[in-house]
C-alpha cells in the first residue's frame, strides 16, 4: 500500500490490484469538497475502505453515501450470519441484482461485530478485466448482448439453458459507467449464462476466457474484516464475493445501497420485509 500522489482532501493510500484506503472520521458531516472527492474516489478506484468506523450509525451510513444518489431504505439493512438471506453460504463472484432492470449502482458495507481474521470479501472489477482485453475481444465483445439471471449464488450454477420463472435482464456484454464513462466487462460467474448471439459452444467458451481474466490472482482485491471497516463500491464495475463463513463466530454488517429506483420496483415482490426484519434485528 503506497500514498497516493494525486491531489486529495483526504489522506489516501492506493490498494492493489485496485481501490483505495482513505483516513478519515467518517461519522462527522463532510464538506461540500469532501462529499464531491468521496464520489470521485469511488468512481475513480471502483472501492473506498476507511478502517476504524464505528461511530457510523445508520442514518449518517446513508448520509455519508448520498452523494453517490438515491439511498434506497426499503432494503437489507444487515447482514449476519443466520440472517434467512445469506446466512454462512460462500458466495460467488455476482453484482447485486445485476438481473433487474435497473440494478444498485453502489453499496456500503460497515462491520458493527465481527471477529477479526475470521471472513474476507473479495472483489473482481470489471474495468480493470477490459483494460485487459486484447483488441480482437473488445471488437468481438461490442457485438454481444448477455442473459442475467437470479440464480444459486453459491456457486456457478447457471448455463446456457436460462431457468425459467426467475428474475432476468439483457445487456450488453461491455457497459459504461453512468458517470466516467468508463467501458466495463459486465459478466459474472453466478449470475450470468449466455451470450444471447453466440451457440452454446461459443459462448460458453467465451465465459470461461474470460473468467480466466475477471478472476486471475493478481486481479483479486482481497478485504480481510476488521470491526469497524466500512467500504463503499461501485456495483456496476465491481463484483464480490465471499468463501463459506460456516467457522465464522460472529459477522454483524450494516449495509446501505444506492440506486435510481426502490427495490420494489425493480422486482416487485422479490425483497420480502419479514425476511429484511429478522435481519434488522440479528
Amino acid at each position: 500500500m503506497s500514498a497516493i500522489a494525486e491531489a486529495t482532501v483526504f489522506e489516501t493510500f492506493a490498494l492493489e490490484p485496485f481501490g483505495v484506503e482513505l483516513k478519515a472520521d467518517l461519522s462527522r458531516p463532510l464538506s461540500p469538497g469532501e462529499q464531491a472527492e468521496l464520489v470521485r474516489l469511488v468512481d475513480h478506484h471502483g472501492i473506498v475502505i476507511a478502517r476504524g468506523q464505528p461511530a457510523l450509525s445508520l442514518d449518517r451510513h446513508r448520509a455519508l453515501c448520498a452523494p453517490l444518489g438515491r439511498i434506497e431504505t426499503y432494503d437489507l439493512e444487515y447482514v449476519a450470519l443466520d440472517d434467512n438471506v445469506l446466512n454462512r453460504d460462500r458466495m460467488a463472484h455476482h453484482s447485486d441484482f445485476a438481473y433487474a432492470h435497473t440494478p444498485y449502482k453502489y453499496l456500503s458495507l460497515l462491520a458493527i461485530d465481527l471477529v477479526e481474521g475470521e471472513s474476507t470479501t473479495t472483489f473482481a472489477n470489471g474495468a480493470l478485466a477490459y483494460q485487459r482485453l486484447s483488441p480482437e475481444q473488445r471488437r468481438k465483445l461490442a457485438a454481444l448482448t448477455t442473459t442475467a439471471c437470479s440464480a444459486d449464488h453459491r456457486a456457478r450454477n447457471i448455463g446456457y439453458d436460462l431457468m425459467e420463472g426467475v428474475p432476468a435482464a439483457v445487456r450488453a456484454a461491455v457497459i459504461y459507467h453512468h458517470r466516467t464513462a468508463h467501458p466495463v466487462l459486465y459478466v459474472n460467474e453466478a449470475q450470468h449464462g449466455r451470450f444471447n448471439e453466440l451457440g452454446r459452444a461459443e459462448s460458453d467458451a467465451l465465459f470461461t476466457e474470460l473468467f480466466a481474466i475477471l478472476y486471475a490472482p493478481d486481479a483479486i482485491l482481497t478485504h480481510h474484516w476488521r470491526p469497524g471497516d466500512l467500504l463503499i463500491f461501485d456495483n456496476w464495475s465491481l463484483q464480490h464475493g465471499r468463501p463459506s463463513l460456516d467457522s465464522a463466530t460472529r459477522r454483524h454488517i450494516q449495509r446501505v445501497s444506492v440506486t435510481d429506483v426502490g427495490g420494489g420496483d425493480m422486482l416487485p415482490g422479490f425483497l420480502d420485509p419479514d425476511a429484511m426484519g429478522s435481519s434488522s434485528s440479528s
